[in-house]
């Protein structure tokens, strides 16, 4: 459960979600199209944030933005430090954005949201990926603070009924778990274990090398209207990234 790109490019790994460069062009592409043309790029230095900082640029210019800042920030022990590495990077920020793109996630992502709503204020767009927990930001931060973070979804939104795959987990969650929450994560599951018995389907023989040759001629595999393509030089999902926002009352709505 990465979008990062090195791994999903790994030989023998065929991926069901996208990437955090599809997840980011969204981001921008959704802004451009609010009328947003000032886009701030705030990331913590670890993982994922650097490298989309390397790509941001070409996506602004492709997205019809203008890119006001990418500016990164360190990852330090203490709550205290990291609190004051974050108000140092926000300060410096000369521009005031029309929306932000920030790559953080837990209690990280959850000091730079207060951060920036104390420096711009409320209700101002701010993208975050969609494995930022939504829960746990309105804990950290009040439901005034998360309104406005938009979060990019891999995964159609398990409680939409327009899917026929998210018919059909809704319906096998009530048949064998109904005692299981209702989740993008328990979807994405679902999701990976169908795409699964698709190769499986199709493999001439149940060994390692008859599912792998069956995963890399598949083609396209469409499980309920949930599609992914996998090949020898293609192996991505071809689905939309789906963006949802935080209301006021603390739900996710498209």
């Amino acid at each position: 459960m990465t979008g990062l790109q090195s791994a999903l490019t790994k030989p023998n790994v065929f991926t069901v979600r996208g990437s955090y460069e599809d997840e980011v062009r969204a981001m921008l592409t959704h802004s451009a199209r609010l009328a947003r043309g000032k886009v701030l790029y705030l990331y913590y230095e670890a993982g994922v944030g650097p490298h989309v900082a390397k790509l941001v640029p070409g996506m602004a210019q492709e997205a019809h933005v203008t890119l006001t800042g990418s500016v990164g920030f360190a990852g330090l022990p203490e709550l205290a430090q990291q609190r004051a590495a974050i108000q140092k990077a926000v300060d410096s920020i000369d521009t005031v954005p029309d929306a932000i793109v920030l790559l953080a996630i837990g209690p990280v992502h959850s000091e730079a949201v207060r951060i920036l709503r104390q420096r711009f204020g409320l209700g101002k767009p701010i993208y975050s990926l969609g494995q930022v927990n939504a829960t746990a930001l309105i804990k950290d931060v009040g439901k005034d603070l998360a309104w406005g973070v938009t979060l990019s979804q891999v995964m159609p939104m398990p409680n939409s009924i327009k899917l026929e795959v998210v018919r059909d987990f809704e319906k096998d969650r009530q048949r064998y778990a109904p005692e299981a929450p209702v989740s993008y994560m328990a979807l994405e599951g679902y999701i990976c274990g169908r795409i699964t018995v698709e190769v499986l389907k199709r493999a001439k023989t149940l060994t390692r090398e008859g599912v792998l040759q069956a995963a890399e001629r598949a083609g396209r595999i469409d499980v309920g209207g949930f599609r992914v393509e996998y090949g020898t030089d293609s192996r991505r999902s071809v689905n939309p990234i789906e963006l949802t926002m935080l209301s006021r009352t603390g739900h996710l709505i498209h």
